[in-house]
């Protein structure tokens, strides 16, 4: 019986230990990836608002912004 309870205990601790390797192999992988690939931009992928400026009133004292999404 005692030997049952090592042997699934040293499962238990391969696993977890794969696991937690696999996890890290990720990051490691997910961190050496760049945040920006050149020309998403003029693709247009991935913008919250249009590049065209907001037409604006004239009035110095106050500009048109464009709405607060989400």
């Amino acid at each position: 019986m005692r030997k049952k309870v090592l042997i699934i205990a040293d499962v238990v601790v391969l696993v977890s230990l794969a696991l937690i390797a696999t996890v890290a192999g990720y990051f490691w992988y997910a961190m050496g990836q760049p945040l920006y690939k050149p020309g998403r931009v003029r693709a247009g992928e991935n913008l919250r608002a249009s590049l065209t400026p907001l037409a604006q009133s004239g009035d110095e004292q106050f500009w048109t912004m464009e709405e607060k999404s989400g």
